[in-house]
């Protein structure tokens, strides 16, 4: 065969992710792009009918949709501006180099996490905004690095910007003088959440992957299963308390 001929060998999608992983190749984040855009509408039609519609709220907990259709609906225009910014720094190199649905699914099941902790744990409270979300995304870094330690730039970065992420907000909820309450139980579950559906659903591009990080995958499955149905089925069993609350 005539080597100026030679057919073009096409990258395989591991590979494309491995350059995504290495900082070689852009990529453009269409779910978090598209998740914010829903947001910006919403509250730029700020329509009383449908912020009553999608938050959550104690008195509704029946209605299943509420439990992640809260996370579109944000109080004020900072909130919104932060809220976006937060989520979209987070999203980007994890849907880069994990993928739409996985990224999608922290996303999702941080939220839904959220407020079914926060149904369990300060049931009195109604809830707006995306940050048991955006705490998803964030501890989700974690079992991303764990993943693809070897295949990542900056690892050690990426794990301290996580801590001070973490302790800079915390701080700052403690040392806040005014503004909404916050829902602590959403924030904690919906890192929980992250940390765990990120060890359950992430990918791991290495070559060799110990039977320790296997094990780790099942254990965070287990896990995650239990809390949920712990979750759904005390919110089940106290329904008569919210539809007489």
């Amino acid at each position: 065969m005539d080597p100026r001929y030679r057919p073009v060998q096409t990258k395989s999608a591991g590979d494309r992710v491995i350059n995504r992983l290495k900082c070689a190749l852009p990529y453009v984040p269409c779910f978090i792009c598209v998740v914010g855009f829903v947001q910006t509408v919403l509250f730029l039609i700020n329509s009383p009918e449908l912020f009553q519609l999608l938050l959550y709220s104690p008195d509704l907990r029946l209605q299943p949709w509420r439990y992640v259709s809260y996370m579109l609906l944000h109080l004020d225009t900072i909130h919104l501006l932060i809220n976006l910014g937060i989520q979209t720094v987070l999203a980007v190199p994890l849907e880069a180099e994990q993928g739409f649905l996985r990224t999608a699914l922290v996303y999702i099941l941080g939220g839904l996490a959220g407020s079914l902790g926060t149904a369990v744990l300060d049931p009195e409270l109604s809830m707006v905004g995306s940050s048991a979300g955006i705490y998803a995304l964030l501890l989700a870094q974690l079992p991303n690095i764990l993943y693809n330690y070897e295949l990542l730039r900056y690892q050690w970065y990426r794990v301290v910007c996580v801590v001070c992420l973490c302790v800079g907000d915390v701080t700052y909820d403690m040392f806040r003088q005014a503004g909404p309450v916050i829902s602590w139980a959403a924030h904690i579950s919906g890192a929980i959440a992250g940390l765990l559906v990120g060890l359950t659903v992430f990918t791991s591009y290495s070559d060799y992957s110990p039977l320790s990080l296997s094990l780790l995958r099942y254990a965070s499955v287990v896990l995650f299963t239990i809390l949920l149905l712990f979750s759904i089925l005390y919110i089940h069993t106290h329904k008569n308390k919210a539809i007489l609350h």
